[in-house]
């Protein structure tokens, strides 16, 4: 249809890409059409071109906007005499050449004489890719189709240009051969870019293992960057064609951003020699991440490139935190547990000179600092038990120190039995829970000992431990005869008050002792100094 209106001159030329299945092979290739009419030395020629796009359609689609658009209008604009797509029946019959001018400017040269007898596209490249390409084509058979062929030419001002060539031969109807066409088209943007993502990708393959599991390398130049795939999954940035898209993905990802911006803005500008650092980073629909960068300039060839290797340490900060946490822990623990010891010691100090200075036998002496001893060492290992060694859990630690006198006890009369009343959980420090179990023991040894004359008969025993704000309340009941009359703890020579008077001083806390259908003792002290 297109082909009778340029017959008919409806129509100056049909340009356009076109669908095309061939009947060998199973699949649609895209086909670069050029078809135009043109008068020569009074006779009319209809010069046509075609060209196998499909690779290059497709590449194209994977493009930024800017390269599409710039891809687009290489590929449309086309003109006879100045494109850089030039489509040309150069060889007649008679052997000789015949050149438009846009094979001229393609070149960059002025015609001359001698141009009819030689191929000035060949003749503009090397030795070898002369020799490659004379042999393709004579070796072509009548149906076959030089396509696709990438030669690098020097053109007559002594650039470098790469040009996509595609030779066919014309024949008539009885076979005999009338011309030979081409189709050339400049291709070095196209080149050039492929020629950069190669370059780049091979500096990146260098650097990327002692950079990081992820590297990505920008080129400020050329404005291209190359990331590797496994650069792109720890960040979660889709790839957008190698262009600086994915990097301001990136950037913008970073929870403070701002302050990234200001140490690339330091690192350009030369404030700095590198960023290497861990950054809070969140890609959207996934976990905040702890992405260490190490960012730098590298110049190669003259060229500045920044490269950058990603990693995502998440899981070794947090496990570095841990450690730290547990050595903090530790730390404290072995303080708490010195402190602790240099207090038993003051405490077993205490109790020596205390028996000394109410007893004189040696074997009473002993006997008794055996049972206190003991108690310390009961304490210690109920206190080691608990999960945090600095703050324990005073009701539990309290219930079940009154659990065990009551199994001690039960043993010597079946009859004693000890009532805990439950409160709400708080903690207590160790230095804190010692003195008030050790308080307990000694009220427990003298309702044992007092309560009944001595007399271990039927007992029960209440107590509670609760909290008051900052403050800690403890109280103890039995159910004997009470106090004496004027009974004043603090006056009174008994070892056991001696003692609870000494540890109640230590908590700086304050007690009271009273009647109230037995002996009850009540103490409260600060939490928190």
């Amino acid at each position: 249809m297109l082909r009778e209106k340029l017959h008919n001159d409806e129509i100056d030329r049909i340009d356009g890409i076109y669908d095309y299945k061939s009947p060998i092979y199973d699949e649609i290739q895209k086909i670069h059409i050029t078809y135009f009419k043109k008068e020569y030395e009074g006779e009319t020629y209809y010069v046509g071109g075609i060209q196998d796009i499909t690779r290059q359609y497709e590449s194209e689609l994977k493009l930024s906007s800017k390269r599409k658009e710039l891809s687009l209008l290489q590929n449309t604009l086309i003109d006879v005499e100045k494109s850089n797509i030039v489509s040309i029946p150069y060889l007649d019959k008679e052997g000789k050449y015949h050149w438009p001018q846009g094979i001229y400017d393609l070149l960059e040269k002025e015609p001359s004489p001698e141009d009819e007898n030689n191929n000035i596209i060949l003749n503009a490249t090397d030795e070898k890719t002369r020799a490659h390409i004379n042999e393709k084509i004579s070796n072509m058979d009548k149906n076959e189709i030089i396509n696709n062929e990438s030669v690098k030419i020097t053109t007559g001002t002594g650039k470098t240009k790469y040009l996509e060539v595609n030779v066919r031969n014309v024949y008539d109807e009885d076979g005999c051969f009338i011309q030979q066409s081409a189709l050339c088209r400049d291709i070095t943007p196209y080149h050039e870019h492929e020629s950069e993502i190669k370059f780049l990708t091979g500096v990146l393959q260098k650097i990327n293992t002692h950079l990081g599991t992820g590297a990505f390398i920008w080129d400020r130049n050329s404005d291209l960057m190359i990331a590797t795939d496994s650069a792109k999954q720890i960040v979660h940035i889709e790839d957008r064609g190698n262009t600086p898209i994915e990097l301001q993905e990136f950037r913008n990802n970073i929870v403070d951003s701002e302050k990234y911006l200001e140490a690339l803005h330091k690192l350009y500008s030369g404030e700095i020699d590198k960023i290497d650092s861990i950054w809070d980073y969140k890609a959207p629909g996934h976990d905040l991440q702890k992405i260490r960068v190490n960012y730098q300039q590298l110049i190669i060839e003259d060229r500045e490139l920044w490269v950058a290797g990603i990693r995502d340490v998440t899981s070794e900060i947090e496990r570095e935190n841990k450690i730290i946490a547990a050595n903090k822990n530790m730390e404290i623990l072995i303080n708490e547990s010195n402190h602790r010891i240099k207090n038993n010691l003051n405490l077993l100090l205490r109790f020596i000179s205390l028996e000394k200075k109410f007893h004189t036998k040696p074997e009473h002496i002993l006997d008794k600092l055996l049972g206190r001893i003991n108690s310390l060492v009961v304490l210690h290992e109920k206190l080691s038990d608990t999960e945090n060694k600095y703050d324990v859990n005073a009701v539990e630690s309290f219930r079940k120190m009154t659990e065990d006198l009551y199994n001690i006890y039960k043993e010597l009369s079946s009859e004693i039995s000890f009532n805990f009343e439950e409160h709400e959980e708080f903690k207590l420090p160790n230095d804190k829970m010692m003195p008030v179990l050790l308080i307990l023991n000694e009220l427990v040894t003298n309702t044992l000992k007092y309560a009944h004359s001595n007399k271990i008969t039927r007992s029960e025993f209440n107590s509670y431990i609760k909290k008051d704000g900052n403050i800690c309340e403890c109280f103890f009941k039995d159910d004997g005869s009470g106090y004496p009359e004027g009974f004043d703890p603090y006056k009174t020579t008994g070892l056991g008050w001696v003692v609870i008077t000494s540890l109640a001083k230590q908590l700086n806390g304050e007690f009271e002792a009273y009647n109230d259908n037995g002996a009850c003792f009540k103490l409260r002290f600060p939490i928190k100094d």
